[in-house]
């Protein structure tokens, strides 16, 4: 009969051994861990300041121990990119958009310089005084002896410099009896609107044509999104007065109206794209400014 034998037992660490060293200073890997924290870091930031769609990060481990992105869209490697050491890995810097620190206090404009798609340039600071950042155009009402009997005083980078890079500004809307601001679009920011005085009659139209409006009494706010066809209209039967403030310190103003109107396209083109007939579009030409 053949001996017993003993088969070696697999080596197994005793769960009260003394715990194992940490592991040798790796600055490699150290560098590598810093760069992925930059990297989420930088799309929480995009994903808190910016309006695009921000994906997931997907982060996983190689065989070496490194953290690889599943989707290496934010600057940092994947499990590919840190096998082939060819392959350029970019570093991660956050954009001046996607940081919530400024380089600077603040960037008043400089209005003897062309306004460019991010502003205007910053003023010296050495010129820059306390007026710059105080405007007291808004204490005046506006002029409403005009076709649309209402008129807007606009608080914008171009007559408030120190708004300037912000990403703020503001304006006064007054309506006479009747008065009314037309449909119009400001592409470049959202708009809050508050009534301070009589009743307006506001509204705006979503992308897929749904129409959204209301009576708005003294204290009411409403919001109008970024981009979307709006109006404001006077409901009461005396003055009415509202201020806005908008999420750019440059949102723009386009108003229909004068926007089909209010230039030199052809009569026929116009009639072509609206549906309007020849004669009511040269009238409302000759009522606003238009030729052709």
């Amino acid at each position: 009969m053949p001996a017993n034998r003993t088969e070696p037992r697999p080596e197994t660490r005793d769960r009260f051994s003394p715990v194992s060293p940490p592991p040798a200073h790796d600055p490699e890997k150290e560098n590598h861990e810093t760069m992925i924290a930059s990297a989420i870091s930088a799309q929480f930031c995009r994903h808190h300041q910016s309006s695009e769609q921000v994906l997931p990060l997907e982060l996983d481990e190689d065989d070496d121990g490194f953290l690889v992105a599943e989707n290496p869209s934010f600057g940092f490697p994947s499990a590919d990119q840190r096998r082939h050491s060819s392959v350029d890995v970019p570093s991660v810097t956050a954009s001046p958009r996607s940081s919530h620190a400024a380089v600077q206090d603040f960037c008043v404009g400089d209005l003897t310089a062309p306004q460019g798609p991010a502003g205007y340039s910053c003023k010296n600071p050495s010129k820059v005084t306390v007026n710059d950042f105080v405007f007291s155009g808004l204490g005046t009402p506006g002029n409403t002896s005009n076709l649309i009997k209402a008129a807007v005083t606009p608080a914008f980078a171009a007559q408030f410099p120190g708004v300037n890079g912000l990403g703020i500004s503001f304006g006064r809307l007054d309506f006479a009896p009747g008065g009314v601001v037309p449909f119009h679009t400001h592409p470049g920011g959202s708009e809050i609107l508050v009534v301070v005085q009589g009743t307006i009659l506001a509204g705006f139209v979503s992308s897929a044509n749904t129409v959204y409006f209301k009576s708005l009494k003294k204290g009411d706010i409403m919001v109008f999104p970024q981009g979307l066809l709006h109006f404001q209209v006077n409901a009461g039967g005396s003055g009415a007065i509202a201020f806005v403030s908008f999420s750019s310190s440059s949102p723009g103003l386009q108003i229909l109206d004068y926007a089909l109107f209010g230039n030199n396209l052809p009569t026929e083109l116009v009639a072509a794209t609206t549906f309007l007939d020849t004669a009511q579009i040269k009238k409302l030409k000759g009522v606003l400014g238009g030729t052709g």
